[in-house]
């Protein structure tokens, strides 16, 4: 609302692989972190035993989260945040200004051109040499590296992110 004519780009990825590269980059959520809250990931919480819950986790499921491994948490921080920014941009009067394009992480690695092509289009722009170079280094390398994490964390991130996960088709 604060900036009613403002073009948005919502770019999203599978849960599973942000977390991934949440705790393969930044080793975000793990008990010591939990231990205060000057991480990025929750700067507001509530003390449960000797450790924060993220004020994002749903009450009455704090010790389901305290329990959980830290890429499941990271897990359910992003099912958190996607179904919010869902929530927002799926309102009427937000969709009517034509004002989001929605762009899958997947899509833009496999077809950067292509997605690099919307991306300029809906910010009114033209493309230039140095983005089409930049937007060409593009790879997937990233994409499904959840796959490696033990199989029983998989499983669990996936419950927790099931709704979010099936709203933009990674399931």
């Amino acid at each position: 609302y604060a900036l009613p004519d403002a073009k948005i780009i919502h770019l999203v990825r599978d849960g599973r692989d942000c977390a991934n590269s949440l705790r393969r980059s930044y080793d975000v959520l793990t008990d010591e972190n939990l231990t205060h809250l000057m991480g990025a990931e929750m700067r507001l919480g509530h003390k449960v035993d000797h450790r924060y819950v993220p004020w994002w986790v749903e009450t009455g499921r704090e010790q389901e989260f305290l329990d959980a491994s830290p890429y499941v948490r990271a897990v359910w921080m992003w099912a958190y945040m996607v179904r919010r920014c869902h929530d927002f941009f799926s309102r009427p009067e937000v969709q009517e200004g034509g004002r989001v394009l929605h762009v899958r992480y997947e899509d833009l690695m496999r077809s950067p051109t292509r997605e690099g092509q919307r991306v300029i289009n809906h910010l009114d722009l033209t493309s230039t040499s140095g983005f089409l170079r930049r937007i060409r280094r593009a790879h997937t390398r990233s994409i499904g590296n959840y796959e490696r994490r033990p199989s029983a964390e998989v499983t669990a991130g996936t419950h927790i992110a099931h709704d979010e996960l099936s709203l933009y088709d990674y399931l």
